[in-house]
């Protein structure tokens, strides 16, 4: 009797568990998806800025431009270096980024293209870096039709294993940080939607804005970095995964 008792008990225990929060696994994606979009790009301003790209210039020119300036966004710990129209950046073990005011380690590869459509140029990244103490690996095509403004776009960028799709991304950016809009975006398959979504390229989560995954709509706060809490579109409250360091 007392272990068929002691069974039921913790077939109850398991029972909560499993839904106390049944959107843990979408929260989870939704924060991954969002903050990988958002590292990318902080990574790409080490590399892109407006006044740094002339459309005109050759494929070359422009991978040389930009292997400069990456340089010198990241002066005495990055070694980088173009060929034709390609570069390579290597951070090693971590180097601070000063546009974007967060650390990066890992590998860059760039590859210039033109852009048909625009008149101007694509600079396709392949990241394979550090970022958050996690691994951050896919592309990242930033586009520019005359150097002062740029549209992303990714075809694949994995963090914390989800892995998020963006045909096209915008991004403001400013003060270390980026306000991210996306309409047909993806999180490992689901439809991820954001909306004015402010994340500063080092801080935890994002502090405004508002995203959907699936079913699941999220509005960041601006204590959301320092608490990790959400408000729901069905007006409950929930918290999004934590991590070492964060929420801090």
């Amino acid at each position: 009797m007392n272990r068929l008792l002691a069974l039921a008990a913790l077939a109850a225990t398991v029972g909560c568990g499993a839904g106390a929060n049944p959107n843990a696994a979408p929260l989870r994606d939704l924060e991954a998806a969002t903050r990988a979009f958002d590292r990318a790009i902080g990574v790409s301003t080490a590399f892109v800025t407006v006044g740094n790209i002339d459309t005109g210039a050759t494929p070359a020119i422009i991978a040389a431009a930009i292997a400069n300036r990456v340089q010198s966004e990241a002066a005495g710990c990055v070694t980088a270096a173009s060929s034709d129209d390609t570069l390579h950046a290597d951070f090693g073990a971590g180097c601070a980024l000063a546009t974007a005011s967060m650390h990066a380690g890992g590998t860059v590869d760039g590859v210039v293209a033109p852009d048909m459509t625009t008149g101007g140029v694509t600079i396709t990244f392949t990241l394979a870096v550090t970022v958050d103490a996690q691994p951050l690996a896919g592309t990242l095509a930033v586009s520019t039709p005359s150097g002062d403004s740029f549209t992303y776009a990714s075809d694949g960028l994995t963090l914390g294993g989800t892995t998020a799709v963006a045909p096209l991304l915008t991004a403001g950016i400013a003060g270390g940080g980026a306000t991210l809009d996306a309409a047909h975006a993806t999180a490992n398959g689901a439809a991820l939607a954001l909306t004015a979504v402010h994340e500063r390229f080092a801080a935890c989560y994002p502090d405004e804005g508002a995203a959907t995954l699936g079913a699941l709509g999220v509005t960041f706060a601006s204590d959301t970095p320092q608490t990790g809490a959400v408000m729901l579109s069905t007006g409950a409250t929930a918290t999004l995964p934590s991590r070492a360091g964060c929420p801090n």
